[in-house]
């Protein structure tokens, strides 16, 4: 009895000296106490995201470093420019075009009398609809104008495109001593054109295409940049004319083909993800770009940037005579002053011929190579060479990788690009899939 009622969970009592209760009686146990239930903790506060730097910075990667007069007769410039816009930013978007021209040897060149410009931009919004929108200049109106060497044309449109969408960018300009251009940079297929005389139609307000004067050259004139207030990293490309764009044996080495507008092995591989601003001169070098009073624009444009890509070497070693060590010392000095994150290519080997499949000049080819052993140790690089050249043999593995002896067609710059991870280089960017 007693047993089973302790083991169905009863109380036994009067076992000995118990009190007031019979012997051996049973009675049910004291109810357990209520447990009290512990506080409920208040909802944690979700966590405040670190907040997003912004800054201005290129939204659409442009190109509008010209090295050419275009000759003095030919005062007034209408030009149609396409861009892919990378970024949704809120407070518009501004844009520049830089009259001015560098060339190699003689830095950046102002234009000789004040230049007046009106422009305007077709953009396609976040639901769809085209419209064609008036540039407003800086200084107030619709016509902006520059005369110092270092003087941009500046405008601004409150507009939000959608990203991966194409801005259609038309510009007119007069330039009393004559306009500037470039060969070798026109993407024809997306839209750009280029129209030069003595007397322009200005076509700004209808945003109606410009024709080309003459194609055998893709040349260009277009804005230096096109950018807001964003967040995403962007790129400066600080190269020479394998990136800026050239017409060589009578045709350019790499035409743009691949709906970005990009061309060169850097503008190619960063295209389908990041904005940028390409200030690349055809016969640029190390040595002249060190110089800060040669280079005041595109120094300013390229601090607009928070990546550099360089590709500078080739000029100086091949053909100046240069060392590895100059070149090093040349681009340490640039480095510093601009302050950017800075990724380098290595240099592909000069051809004896455009079908002479040998070096050049094998005794300044050794400062190549050297030059590229260096750049090799180096994070980020993106090593060309070792997809275009045939080991350290001064030759390619293919001469269709050559658009001439020194210049890499479309296929030379596209070749590499497999090798190349972009995202994990870069940090913080994603492929911007074109919405046109």
């Amino acid at each position: 009895m007693r047993y089973g009622a302790a083991a169905a969970g009863l109380v036994l009592t009067g076992c000995g000296d118990s009190g007031n209760s019979p012997a051996g009686a049973i009675s049910a146990p004291p109810p357990a106490p209520t447990p009290t239930p512990a506080p409920t903790p208040a909802p944690s506060p979700a966590p405040t995201p670190p907040p997003v730097a912004t800054s201005l910075r290129p939204t659409s990667t442009t190109q509008g470093i010209h090295n050419e007069s275009i000759g003095a007769a030919n005062v007034q410039v209408g030009a149609t420019t396409t861009h892919i816009h990378y970024e949704d930013v809120a407070d518009g978007l501004e844009f520049w075009w830089w009259p001015g021209r560098a060339t190699s040897g003689e830095g950046e060149i102002g234009p000789a009398a004040t230049v007046t410009a009106r422009a305007s931009v077709t953009w396609v919004s976040r639901d769809g609809v085209t419209t064609t929108t008036q540039l407003q200049a800086v200084g107030g109106g619709t016509t902006a104008s520059a005369s110092a060497a270092t003087d941009f044309l500046k405008f601004t449109a409150a507009i939000r495109p959608r990203v991966g969408s194409r801005l259609i960018v038309t510009f007119w300009g007069n330039f009393p001593a004559g306009g500037v251009y470039a060969h070798g940079k026109a993407d024809y297929a997306s839209g750009d054109r280029l129209q030069y005389g003595a007397n322009v139609p200005d076509q700004t307000a209808s945003g109606a295409m410009y024709r080309n004067i003459w194609e055998g050259g893709f040349d260009y004139f277009g804005p230096c940049f096109i950018g807001g207030r964003g967040a995403r990293p962007t790129f400066v490309n600080d190269g020479d004319s394998q990136e800026a764009g050239v017409l060589s044996a009578g045709r350019p080495g790499d035409i743009a083909d691949n709906g970005y507008g990009a061309h060169g092995a850097w503008g190619r591989v960063l295209a389908p993800y990041l904005a940028g601003i390409n200030i690349s001169v055809a016969g640029a070098t190390a040595r002249e770009m060190a110089d800060p009073a040669r280079t005041v624009v595109r120094d300013t444009l390229a601090r607009l940037c928070q990546v550099r890509v360089y590709g500078l070497g080739v000029n100086d070693i091949i053909f100046q005579g240069r060392t590895s060590d100059e070149v090093a010392a040349d681009e340490a000095t640039r480095a510093a002053r601009l302050g950017l994150r800075t990724l380098v290519k290595t240099i592909n080997p000069v051809l004896a011929g455009a079908t002479d499949n040998r070096p050049f000049n094998p005794a300044r080819d050794v400062e190549r190579i050297r030059e590229n052993v260096r750049r090799r140790s180096l994070p980020g690089t993106y090593d060309i060479a070792a997809v275009v050249e045939s080991g350290t043999s001064g030759a390619t593995v293919n001469l269709g990788f050559y658009n001439d002896d020194t210049h890499n067609s479309a296929a030379g710059n596209k070749a590499p690009i497999p090798t190349y991870d972009v995202p994990a280089n870069i940090g913080g960017v994603t492929l911007v899939p074109l919405a046109v």
